[in-house]
């Protein structure tokens, strides 16, 4: 499966110690192997990196020195070609408004005039105000 190069970028997962040494000179090849009950993904091994190394230096001619990049925008600003570069402007949140929590807050307190007066409707009905009658328990004997 993963030949002279990984060209499927596959992630190889063993916890074969042969395996794994002869995969390590592979540049490319990630390597997974459990530790104790964790997955564990190794580094990238010296042949991947000196890998990356290289194709980094092979395509250093796409990449523009400092000095030629401040060459570039000086004839951009003569020729009036600058390009402007718009930063989106960041607006703050506003908080909203909120109400105090309503088990924090004690009870509004009712007015003692209008909770003591029975009404007058219930007075020309004759009924009574709603005491009860206490009644006598009686002794087993």
């Amino acid at each position: 499966m993963i030949g002279k190069k990984n060209d499927k970028h596959y992630i190889l997962a063993s916890q074969d110690r042969d395996l794994q040494e002869k995969l390590r000179n592979k540049p490319g090849v990630p390597l997974l192997y459990l530790h104790n009950k964790s997955p564990t993904l190794e580094k990238p091994s010296k042949a991947s990196q000196e890998k990356a190394g290289q194709t980094i230096e092979a395509n250093s001619f796409l990449f523009i020195s400092e000095t030629q990049n401040e060459a570039l925008k000086t004839m951009k600003q003569a020729l009036g070609i600058e390009e402007k570069i718009e930063e989106p402007k960041i607006i703050p949140k506003k908080k909203k408004i909120r109400n105090p929590n309503p088990l924090s807050c004690k009870k509004k307190k009712k007015k003692a005039g209008t909770a003591s007066k029975p009404s007058e409707s219930a007075q020309d009905k004759g009924v009574s105000e709603g005491k009860v009658r206490k009644r006598k328990k009686k002794k087993n004997t």
